[in-house]
């Protein structure tokens, strides 16, 4: 039934539409070029299976859990956060501490990224109040 074409005039097949053939037309040759860029530059084999979205919506998955309506620089902290804690927990699978000690360090690191967050915060409102300022004169 899917592939049947609709019953209106013009409309195009269920699944066909132009988008994901441009989308298509797009990234394919984009890839062998960038595969035989690879093979000419002497690399024996590409991982296309690492080029998917998983990693880089996951990223944003953790993200948005930590502050669903991030501001852009509520973000960036929230990345540097993010990035730090996940090299934290490496570190401390990898070494001879106490499990407080990791966390003591993750604790005043997120102490300092507020403290930037919010010194950054009183800075852009600085700067938009100067602008707005300079503007409307």
């Amino acid at each position: 039934m899917s592939e049947l074409p609709h019953e209106q005039p013009g409309q195009t097949k269920v699944g066909k539409n132009s988008s994901g053939i441009r989308c298509w037309r797009l990234s394919v040759p984009s890839a062998i070029a960038f595969i035989e860029e690879k093979f000419n530059a002497g690399f024996d084999f590409v991982l296309t299976g690492k080029w998917n979205q998983d990693p880089l919506e996951r990223r944003f998955g953790i993200i948005r859990s930590v502050n669903s309506n991030p501001s852009v620089t509520s973000w960036l902290q929230i990345i540097q956060y993010v990035t730090l804690q996940s090299r934290l927990n490496t570190a401390r699978r990898n070494a001879n501490i106490d499990d407080d000690e990791g966390v003591e360090c993750l604790v005043s690191q997120a102490k300092c990224l507020k403290k930037q967050a919010k010194e950054l915060d009183v800075l852009a409102a600085t700067v938009k109040c100067f602008l707005k300022e300079e503007l409307l004169e």
